[in-house]
């Protein structure tokens, strides 16, 4: 059977069945000794499997400057391919390269559930995606409201997750 197949198994076998996730990964520790789970998963689980390993041995200080850094990078991309995002930052000065992260991240609005649910999803969403790249999920109501529409990215979320999860087994 290719990998890929086997890949695509796993993940429709997931979400089709999530309550049941921790009982079907059982049957492949068989598998998984032929093959590398990673190679099994795909290259987005091992990438996010060693930035876990990674950064649990971190300092704190190395921590911070890690979360400055990836808030950066995440709203550089969102200035850059989200729409809404792109035209907030002209209006509002948003500058993600700027020195202090935190400052620029203060300028910019809060965002709550009511706020996303009015935007059509060609605001919200990167320009970097095509539909049938996403794949449509829910919050949990959690808060008491309705619960939220969300669209993910359907080749990486699966394999980011079964990362976490894995590592959590571990």
């Amino acid at each position: 059977m290719e990998v890929s197949l086997v890949r695509s198994w796993l993940i429709d076998t997931y979400r089709r069945r999530a309550h049941a996730a921790s009982r079907s990964i059982k049957p492949f520790a068989r598998l998984a000794r032929i093959f590398p789970l990673g190679k099994l998963l795909g290259s987005e689980y091992e990438r996010t499997m060693r930035d876990i390993e990674t950064t649990e041995r971190l300092s704190f200080d190395e921590l911070q400057q890690l979360c400055r850094d990836r808030l950066r990078e995440t709203l550089r991309k969102a200035g850059q391919d989200v729409p809404h995002y792109r035209g907030l930052f002209s209006e509002r000065g948003v500058d993600p390269a700027a020195a202090d992260i935190e400052s620029e991240l203060r300028k910019l609005p809060l965002l709550n559930k009511a706020a996303v649910r009015a935007l059509p999803d060609s605001e919200i969403v990167s320009e970097r995606y095509q539909p049938h790249e996403l794949t449509v999920d829910y919050t949990g109501g959690t808060t008491g409201a309705e619960p939220m529409r969300i669209l993910l990215d359907k080749a990486i979320t699966h394999q980011r997750e079964q990362a976490f999860v894995f590592h959590m087994y571990k």
